[in-house]
C-alpha cells in the first residue's frame, strides 16, 4: 500500500495531493501556497525515484552483431566442458613456457642478435 507524507507537517495519507492543514487559501477557498505530499514507505522514510533507463546508442554495425548474438545457439553442457577444459589446458601450457624460459633469452620475433646494417 501507498503511504503519502507531508513534508513539512508530517501528516501520513494514504493518497497523494495537497496536505489540508499546510496548503494555504485564500477567502474563496482557491489555493495560494500549496505544499504537496511525498511518497513515504509505511514507516515513513521517503521512496527515491530511480533514475529513468537510458539505452545505449549503437551504429548499425554493432546492432547487427548485438543481433546475431542474441541468436546464436547456446553451448551444451559437454561443450562448455569441453571448451574449459582446453582453456585449463592452454594455461598449463603458458605456464610450462614461462618454466623453462625462465633462465634462458627469449629472442622476440623481429629482433635481431647482431648490430644493425645501415
Amino acid at each position: 500500500m501507498n503511504y503519502w507524507k507531508c513534508p513539512l507537517c508530517s501528516d501520513m495519507a494514504h493518497y497523494a495531493g495537497l496536505c489540508r492543514i499546510c496548503t494555504e487559501y485564500d477567502s474563496g477557498g482557491r489555493v495560494k501556497g500549496a505544499v504537496h505530499r511525498i511518497k513515504v514507505y509505511k514507516d515513513g522514510t521517503e521512496i527515491k525515484s530511480s533514475a529513468p533507463h537510458q539505452t545505449e546508442s549503437y551504429d548499425l554495425a554493432m546492432m547487427k552483431q548485438k543481433f546475431v548474438e542474441r541468436r546464436r545457439k547456446k553451448m551444451t553442457k559437454k561443450q562448455k566442458a569441453t571448451a574449459a577444459e582446453q582453456a585449463k589446458a592452454l594455461i598449463e601450457a603458458q605456464s610450462e613456457i614461462e618454466k623453462e624460459a625462465d633462465g634462458a633469452e627469449i629472442l622476440e620475433i623481429g629482433e635481431s642478435m647482431g648490430d644493425e646494417e645501415e
